[in-house]
């Protein structure tokens, strides 16, 4: 399955920010094989 995750998704990581257990959580999952996680980077510049 791909997940989708916008910048933001590094910065909640880097940062600790407020869902960056969340973010902890898919990268968890990504590790063990059960998700792909994508960045959609272009979802992000097309709102500007």
């Amino acid at each position: 399955m791909n997940v989708y995750v916008e910048t933001n998704f590094l910065l909640e990581l880097a940062l600790e920010q407020e869902q960056g257990e969340s973010c902890q959580d898919l990268i968890r999952l990504a590790s063990g094989g059960l998700i792909r996680v994508r960045c959609d980077c272009s979802r992000a510049s097309s709102r500007n």
